[in-house]
């Protein structure tokens, strides 16, 4: 399941500052391989956002950071030697967007 809100601040002299966050879990699944009958464990992610829209005339600024606990986990097991890729690591993305 995933689970994913926000908020922004609508008045007064912070008005535009907002964050959120999303909450991403899998359980176990069976590995979808021929030669191994396993199972991938499960896992959870945390993810936040810090937004400020407005910050200048059009310009907003936004931080993103995926995986803040930095888990490691194995999204899915499906190549023929039973073998997958583990998922992405921490990352962040910093954004500066100007509307005109």
């Amino acid at each position: 399941f995933s689970l994913f809100g926000t908020y922004e601040i609508q008045a007064g002299p912070l008005r535009g500052l907002g964050f959120g966050g999303r909450i991403r879990h899998a359980s176990s699944a069976p590995t979808a391989t021929v030669l191994n009958a396993g199972t991938t464990p499960g896992y959870t992610l945390v993810d936040l956002t810090v937004f400020y829209r407005n910050i200048f005339d059009g310009v907003d600024l936004r931080i993103y950071v995926d995986n803040v606990g930095d888990v490691t986990y194995f999204p899915a097991a499906t190549s023929t030697s039973g073998t997958g890729n583990f998922g992405p690591t921490r990352n962040a993305v910093l954004s500066l967007t100007a509307n005109f």
